[in-house]
């Protein structure tokens, strides 16, 4: 299956498209609203200086050709480039922010970062430095410190580097990241302006309304009509993590959105900014900006590989690896009750629940393509009319976009599945109707038994050695143990943390994927984290052998998995040590 753990934060900064990955699909294109129109493009700094300082004039007469295919081709161009250097910038009230905002020293209360990104590449090989909130959030995710601020990435002849400082370390220094890792993973600046390139504009939606000087060309700046920029905003609002509760299109109270093209027929500069009120509190204001400047396109930019770097030995991994997902050894089982896990054509995971000749939960995960323009995601959920008939099944789901989802398939036997899945609706990518098929394997059962193999017991004997813990069968009964397990995970299929982390114990040892840690208050940021970036877990096959609890967790949206060698192991009535595997 593809990796996406790091690397789905990394398109967070880059991509309309990589919110899908952390449990959600894209809003619908909006209906135009009878709202504001949109106001001359006004002078407010912004936190990337431009390339050259541009020099507005008015002007009449275009200097990219066609007024009407100038920025959709300028677009369009950018999603082919090969070299280029580029600043980006996205600054949000916290009010509009979807992740809790605490301001470092010197950081404006008032204003976000959500992320600085400056660099440049050729080709594959490419160098940015990463900065904001959702740069701690990746350097946190890929064995970072959790005070990080920035993050460094190259990526040099198919290998890959990140500058970080790691736990317990006082400099930051280069990390040369596994080859199967750097194999997997993927960061696409082009997908910054997906938002943008990716949509399809009404008529007139851009007016050329004048002149800017850059690297010496005199270049056009087009101001987008309110439908215009009503069309990209549902992908940038997800994108930048907007919150959703507090904001909508018919909060914006004033609406700014430029596309400075150039005679070389390349886009430039590009600005989408806001001011709104809350859903909630007319009175409760706030605003967005974003802004995009590339310079150099074609230019000969050499990137090195960083000379001091050291393998990424002792951090933690920066994705989870196929083994996450990969049953340890081939079962034999006597129905089709249980867990399944596999893959779609283009290995998206893929895992649902059997219960009482029924499907009862499924979590799809997919990728979708068209011309430019690539997403991917996962949407897991019960399912209410899965039934099995004649070792066949077929439902639809729907997301709260109105995309719908169906799943399709037959059961070979026991132990193999194989079927279609079929996506419709809005997407990043316009309108989708697109489908894949998939194969999965029966990987465990609510009753092992009725299993011809055993299930592994690597995961327990990884849990015993870890430090500081030294529970035996005799810390809790069978049943406690089955149902402490349950109740962590109840708890957190409610998203709440508080009642979850009160059945584990205050030094627990704990490891989720590749982050591991000792501590309650460790575990709690963690925790928080996966919950505001749409991270769900569901506990199936929850089973005690002897004094250690094994189970499977279904992860969906960030870090979607399933981890079918999970155990626990309870000492005094608490968890004491927790393994997600």
């Amino acid at each position: 299956m593809k990796s996406h753990f790091l690397f789905v934060c990394l398109v967070l900064v880059s991509s309309a498209a990589a919110l899908l990955s952390c449990g959600g699909s894209p809003t619908p294109t909006s209906v135009p609203t009878p709202v504001p129109t949109l106001v001359p493009p006004t002078a407010a700094p912004t936190s990337v200086p431009p390339t050259n300082a541009p020099t507005a004039t008015a002007t009449t007469a275009p200097a990219s050709g066609n007024t009407a295919n100038a920025v959709p081709n300028a677009l369009t161009k950018f999603t082919t480039a090969k070299a280029f250097r580029l600043n980006a910038v996205a600054n949000v009230s916290p009010l509009f922010f979807q992740l809790p905002y605490t301001p470092a020293p010197g950081q404006d209360p008032q204003m976000a970062n959500i992320f600085t990104m400056e660099g440049e590449q050729n080709g594959a090989d490419l160098h940015y430095q990463l900065k904001g909130v959702l740069a701690s959030l990746i350097a946190v995710f890929s064995g970072f410190a959790q005070d990080s601020t920035e993050l460094e990435l190259t990526r040099v002849n198919d290998e890959l580097f990140l500058r970080g400082t790691l736990e317990n370390e006082t400099q930051a220094r280069w990390y040369k990241i596994p080859a199967q890792d750097a194999a997997n993973t993927k960061f696409s600046p082009h997908e910054l302006v997906q938002p943008m390139s990716g949509t399809t504009y009404p008529a007139n939606a851009f007016s050329k309304t004048g002149t800017e000087t850059r690297n010496g060309q005199t270049c056009d700046v087009y101001t987008g009509s309110r439908a215009a920029f009503d069309t990209v905003y549902p992908a940038l609002a997800q994108s930048a993590l907007l919150n959703e509760e507090t904001l909508t299109l018919e909060t914006v109270d004033r609406a700014e959105f430029t596309i400075t093209v150039c005679p070389d027929g390349n886009v430039h500069d590009i600005k989408f900014n806001f001011d709104a009120h809350s859903k909630a509190n007319a009175n409760d204001k706030g605003s967005f900006t974003f802004d995009v400047q590339i310079s150099d396109y074609d230019a000969n930019i050499s990137i090195q590989a960083p000379a001091d770097a050291v393998p990424m030995s002792g951090a933690n991994s920066v994705v989870p690896t196929a083994e996450a997902t990969k049953p340890t050894e081939t079962k034999n089982f006597n129905s089709l009750a249980g867990d399944w896990e596999g893959a779609s054509a283009d290995e998206s995971p893929i895992q649902f629940t059997v219960e009482n000749d029924a499907i009862t939960y499924a979590n799809l995960n997919y990728s979708i393509s068209s011309g430019s323009c690539s997403v991917g995601g996962a949407y897991g959920t019960s399912v209410d009319d899965g039934a099995i008939q004649n070792q066949k099944f077929s439902f639809t789901l729907t997301n709260s976009s109105g995309t719908q989802f169906t799943f399709a398939g037959a059961f070979d036997s026991n132990n193999a599945a194989s079927g279609t899945l079929a996506i419709k609706g809005k997407t990043s990518c316009g309108d989708t109707d697109t489908e894949t098929t998939w194969t999965a394997k029966h990987t465990s059962a609510p009753d092992e038994s009725n299993a011809t193999a055993e299930p592994t017991t690597e995961a327990t004997a990884e849990a015993t050695d870890e430090p500081n813990a030294t529970p035996t069968a005799e810390s809790a009964s069978d049943a406690s143990g089955v149902a402490m397990v349950n109740a962590v995970f109840d708890a957190l299929a409610k998203n709440d943390v508080e009642t979850a982390l009160s059945y584990l114990s205050d030094d627990v040892v704990y490891t989720i994927g590749t982050t591991s840690g000792i501590g309650k208050d460790d575990l709690r940021s963690n925790l928080q984290l996966a919950q505001t970036v749409g991270t769900t877990f569901r506990v199936s096959n929850v089973q005690d052998l002897g004094g250690i609890v094994t189970f499977t967790v279904t992860v969906s949206g960030f870090g979607a998995g399933t981890y079918s060698n999970s155990s626990a192991i309870v000492q005094d009535g608490k968890v004491a040590i927790l393994t997600i595997k």
